[in-house]
């Protein structure tokens, strides 16, 4: 065995001096001269350097190879990390690396090593000492199950990939692989031929394969100038659900989102006004952002369709739970079929968080991570001279699961699309929520209760499974934690993308070596209905998604709960504030909503330069459970909110599919929002600083409340219906003629001041003189004040009231000027005889006060 020798294999762009790797990163090439091959994409063999922490810094002797390999290097041992986590491997005299593994190496052993790069590190995949196998791993993304450490019979699904591989390599002899998976008997390859960025998938037990080449985006003709930026809405439009948003951006058509509205009888957007859309955008994986998508590429199949890579893996669970909710909905056809379901995922392309592409001629396109969920994104786009920022849903806080959104990396836009979920109202504090979730489980528990608690599965509830497990109370009673129904699909689908996560979930796993989400000791997956009854006969925490009263796993718990004493049914949801539950694309928030299913009217408005909306309505006495002779009926047939149930106060009776049931647990609700309350939606419209702000995915009352804070003043503010187009230029026409001026002409302008020996010439821009009415108003008034404030000048017209008011400030003693109740040339004074009427500054009552 050779002591000095090692290859890396990786594929990506060679260009001014750096190597750029499929993912976006860029590595420097320590000289360029050492570059063996022209500047262009390729597979490139190369010697890498690492950090001490094993994240590749640069690399050298790199050329271009025809035919990609598996990475290895062969060397000694010098040094072991920290709980084994990195070991420092000398390959000469003049060559240390360290590698990331999760299995300990001994120091001065002499291993050859195979190895892969991703989390920008070098990952031990198989290490051989002396001939003797030490560690294998499987080539897929860690997940954080136990290493096997003996070497064991390969799968069957193991068998047809390499089988599979073997067909592909004959096809494309230069198929350099980026990623691979495995799932539900579907094989997957991702990776680079000819400078093509392909998709390949198979099944096991058959040879066909199916290959779609990214990037074949309908022609089109990108301009040098933009004229036209035109916003549709489709869906979301003064409501929660389908969203969906048509861009038309020069010569293209865009779709933002494509969403439905589950559990209603036209859960689709108008997807009839589109027309022929050259790029399909994917914000993230609630249902009511992506649950249409299906439908849509069975409508446009030729039209690409990106998102991020935590999206697309997180699309599949949740179309089929979507599939399986319509199922479940009496005299309603299902969207579309596991047919259409799994066209759509193979042909649904990947970019990622952070990286500016170009998906169409001259259109740039990026991602900005949300913050929302795992894979949410805001999406930016610019053409020309035009800009859009699309916020999709978003968070700025931080949380277990997720990072969140950086006000640093949105760029300025000429229209904001934002979603105002919460409208003004302010979240609670997070970590209050928290910790009050907490201390309810532990005091039902030790009673000798259970604890249900209903959370949006692609959300709150691995959230809540982490601060449960991670809490050191809930460990010290070794409290059992069950997952059942969706979020045990989601858990399932996290366990296998730990890379997706922020950094500490990654830690958390490879030291304990265990799945962070279903560990199958503190955290207990529900895989068979028939072990439910043993979660409810034993003290347990049991988290199940939030949808509780719709057929869904949480049926079987609330029939077994509510009458105990000694439970507890926690709810956790984002709140619209009409009190409905938002945020997992479960429960929509509009017009379309029957009253009598929730309990709750639609709201009325006056319409006015945006609309004022009246104060939500109470719930009607006809479904309140106080007030009603008769108890409250729950059908799980029905579009229900837990907002209802929360209100059910103890002891009262209700029914659920047809049975009685005496209410006797304890009811409690938790606000922990994955969106942003009114601070943040501020702070994000502020940075982005639009010219037209579109607000959209909330109540009605929720989006009039927003626009009549400040926001009004600033900006040109579009609540749109569905079909309802925001242009940009083009101000709405309930917008007065004052407002249009103000808002359609720059606060501020360069003006040029030219001095001489006794004064000086203040020069206006030409622009201005011919096309802003404000300067046509002040310049007609003849004589003109000009007063420095800090560095900017103001003009102001010099009336004969404000030379009047001038004097009267002037003179001696008192005068209405000099009064606190004059105002405007008004008295304000309720008990002045000059009250309400408009008076000379230089009057005096004797109801004066001075200022």
């Amino acid at each position: 065995m050779k002591t000095t020798e090692i290859a890396w294999c990786i594929s990506g762009e060679v260009k001014e001096g750096y190597l750029i790797t499929e993912n976006g990163e860029r590595i420097k090439i320590r000289t360029q001269k050492q570059v063996n091959g022209a500047e262009d994409y390729g597979i490139w063999k190369c010697v890498p350097v690492t950090d001490s922490t094993g994240i590749v810094t640069t690399v050298s002797q790199i050329e271009k190879v025809e035919q990609s390999f598996v990475s290895y290097c062969i060397g000694r041992v010098t040094q072991v990390g920290k709980r084994n986590q990195t070991a420092l491997v000398k390959i000469s005299s003049v060559c240390k690396i360290t590698f990331k593994t999760t299995n300990p190496l001994e120091v001065s052993g002499l291993y050859k090593l195979e190895f892969e790069y991703r989390d920008q590190g070098l990952h031990i995949v198989t290490a051989i000492k002396d001939g003797f196998v030490a560690t294998k791993k499987p080539s897929l993304p860690e997940s954080a199950t136990e290493i096997v450490a003996l070497k064991t019979e390969p799968t069957q699904e193991q068998l047809w990939q390499e089988k599979l591989e073997a067909l592909i390599y004959a096809q494309f002899p230069d198929f350099c692989i980026s990623r691979k998976s495995i799932n539900r008997g579907m094989l997957e390859w991702e990776g680079r031929s000819e400078n093509r960025t392909i998709r390949i998938a198979g099944k096991v037990g058959s040879t066909a394969l199916f290959i779609h080449e990214f990037g074949q985006a309908k022609n089109g003709v990108a301009t040098s100038r933009v004229n036209k930026l035109k916003v549709t809405a489709l869906g979301a439009a003064r409501s929660i659900g389908a969203s969906c948003f048509k861009v038309e951006i020069g010569n293209y058509e865009i779709v933002l989102d494509a969403g439905t509205k589950p559990n209603r009888k036209q859960p689709l957007p108008a997807f009839g006004k589109l027309s022929n859309p050259n790029l399909i955008l994917i914000s993230h994986a609630h249902q009511d952002h992506i649950g249409a998508l299906p439908v849509l590429h069975s409508m446009f199949p030729s039209t690409p369709m990106i998102c991020t890579p935590g999206t697309r893996e997180m699309a599949g669970v949740m179309w089929r739970d979507g599939l399986k909710t319509r199922h479940q909905m009496p005299n309603s056809q299902p969207l579309f079929d596991e047919s259409d379901l799994n066209e759509t995922l193979f042909r649904l392309e990947t970019q990622p968080i952070g990286v500016e592409f170009e998906p169409l001629p001259g259109l740039v396109v990026k991602f900005i991570n949300a913050g929302h969920i795992v894979g949410a994104a805001c999406i930016y786009l610019k053409l020309g001279n035009h800009s859009l920022l699309y916020t999709g849903d978003y968070n700025l806080a931080h949380s277990r699961t997720t990072q969140g959104l950086e006000l640093g990396d949105l760029p300025t836009a000429d229209i904001l699309i934002t979603e105002a979920t919460s409208g003004v109202s302010v979240h609670p504090s997070r970590k209050q929520q928290e910790t009050e979730l907490i201390q309810t489980v532990l005091e039902v528990v030790k009673k000798g209760g259970n604890v249900l608690i209903s959370a949006c599965a692609l959300g709150q509830a691995p959230e809540i499974i982490l601060a449960l497990k991670t809490n050191a109370k809930i460990a010290q009673n070794q409290i059992p934690i069950y997952i059942d129904g969706l979020v045990t699909q989601v858990s399932e689908v996290l366990n296998q993308n730990i890379d997706l996560l922020p950094q500490a979930v990654q830690n958390m796993a490879r030291v304990s070596r265990k799945q962070p989400f279903s560990d199958g000791v503190k955290v207990i997956a529900i895989s068979d209905p028939s072990q439910r009854l043993l979660a409810v006969t034993q003290p347990s925490v049991i988290i199940t998604d939030s949808q509780m009263l719709k057929g869904g796993a949480g049926v079987y718990y609330l029939h077994a709960l509510l009458e105990r004493k000694n439970a507890a049914i926690l709810l956790s949801r984002d709140q619209a504030p009409l009190g409905r539950g938002v945020g997992c694309g479960v429960w929509g928030v509009g017009e379309e909503i029957a009253p009598t299913t929730l309990g709750i009217q639609a709201p009325s408005f006056q319409d006015d330069c945006i609309g004022r909306a009246s104060s939500p309505p109470a719930i009607p006495s006809s479904l309140h459970p106080l007030s009603h002779p008769q108890h409250p009926v729950l059908d799980t047939d029905e579009e229900l909110d837990q907002g209802l149930l929360h209100q059910i106060p103890t002891g009262e009776r209700m029914t659920i599919d047809g049975q009685e049931y005496t209410l006797k647990a304890k009811l409690q609700k938790f606000n922990l929002s994955a969106h942003c309350d009114r601070s943040g939606i501020g702070q994000v419209i502020a940075k982005v600083a639009p010219r037209h702000l579109v607000l959209v995915h909330g109540s009605e009352s929720a989006l009039h409340e927003l626009a009549h804070t400040d926001l009004q003043k600033h900006y040109i503010i579009h609540i749109p219906r569905v079909g309802d187009v925001a242009e940009y230029g083009v101000v709405p026409e309930f917008v007065g003629t004052a407002k249009q001026i103000e808002l359609t002409h720059p606060a501020e302008v360069e003006l040029e001041i030219v001095t001489e020996h006794d004064g000086a010439w203040i020069k206006v821009p030409k622009e201005v003189v011919d096309n802003d009415p404000r300067w046509q108003a002040l310049s007609a008034m003849g004589n003109i004040r000009a007063q420095w404030k800090q560095s900017s000048l103001i003009l102001s017209p010099v009336t004969l009231q404000s030379l009047l008011l001038e004097k009267a400030k002037e003179s001696v003693g008192n005068c209405c000027a000099k009064c606190q109740f004059f105002e405007n040339g008004w008295c304000q004074s309720d008990e002045s005889p000059l009250s309400g009427i408009m008076i000379d500054p230089q009057g005096i009552c004797l109801e004066f006060v001075k200022i």
